[in-house]
């Protein structure tokens, strides 16, 4: 009982936090938002991931949040021979906390129509 109501708790400053530092890279590249952005160039990196940790919403059940990640799409293998250049798109995602207080991602979406346009 003691955990659903914890689960059901308004997200504090820390628990922003935690969700902002849980999304990394790594995060990224396991879910199948990374693969909208493989597709964009022959190599793209992920330069930065900003989380807008102000804008996350919800409970520790479920929390909403918006992010911008930044990324260098180089169109040739050898950086000397080809072009390079940088770029960002919109995501969001959602997220629980489990009983341990990890976070957990249920969703990340990268939006890459800007790409396309």
């Amino acid at each position: 009982m003691a955990v659903k109501q914890k689960q059901r708790q308004e997200l504090s400053a820390d628990d922003r936090r935690r969700i902002t530092d849980a999304l990394t890279e790594k995060a990224i590249r396991r879910s199948g938002a990374w693969d909208a952005l493989k597709v964009l160039s022959g190599q793209t990196t992920i330069d930065e991931i900003e989380v807008l940790e102000e804008e996350i919403t919800g409970t520790r059940a479920r929390a909403d949040g918006i992010f911008n990640i930044y990324v260098k799409l180089q169109y040739e293998k050898d950086d000397n021979d080809g072009f390079t250049s940088s770029d960002s798109y919109p995501g969001r995602f959602t997220i629980h906390f489990d009983e341990s207080g990890s976070v957990i991602f249920d969703e990340i979406a990268i939006d890459v129509s800007s790409f396309y346009a």
